[in-house]
């Protein structure tokens, strides 16, 4: 019996892994945005789930133009000088005299249920294939609220 998975096979492992045991969410690639490494749709579901006030009132500011004007500050605040996405995702970023969480960390103790009930609306996303070039496939991405933070070229000895 040959028990060797094939690179694909051991994908759609790690996939079921991370959804089943861990609560990511499988996505199809086609929501990456490969010039901004994000899944959009993920990310504004996240910060309108959880900054509704500040999303409705950016929104008004910036009306159709508030999606790509989110993406595009957060790549650069990612991108400047001693910009780094971690310190984005710890720090946020802010637009227009409005602060925007791109995650929450967990709380220390679970007296304040507002900020639980925040870092609870987390989204882990994973999606497979994803194209970062005309010319490179990355196996894996893990998401993180819609932003890419991990990725995964998986190899396997055995099928050369």
């Amino acid at each position: 019996m040959n028990d060797i998975l094939s690179e694909k096979e051991y994908q759609h492992f790690i996939m079921e892994r991370l959804e089943q045991d861990n609560g990511y969410t499988i996505r199809n690639a086609t929501s990456y945005n490969r010039f901004f490494a994000v899944d959009r749709e993920l990310l504004f579901r996240f910060l309108n789930d959880t900054q509704p006030e500040a999303m409705t009132a950016l929104r008004k500011i910036y009306k159709d133009d508030l999606e790509d004007t989110i993406v595009s500050f957060i790549n650069a605040e990612e991108t400047k000088a001693r910009g780094s996405l971690l310190d984005v995702l710890k720090h946020g970023i802010e637009i227009s005299s409005m602060k925007l969480e791109l995650m929450y960390t967990k709380p220390a103790t679970t007296f304040n249920k507002e900020l639980l009930e925040k870092y609870n609306k987390k989204i882990f996303s994973v999606m497979e294939e994803v194209w970062a070039s005309d010319d490179e496939r990355i196996d894996l991405v893990v998401f993180l609220n819609g932003l890419a933070i991990m990725s995964f070229e998986l190899k396997c000895n055995a099928a050369g």
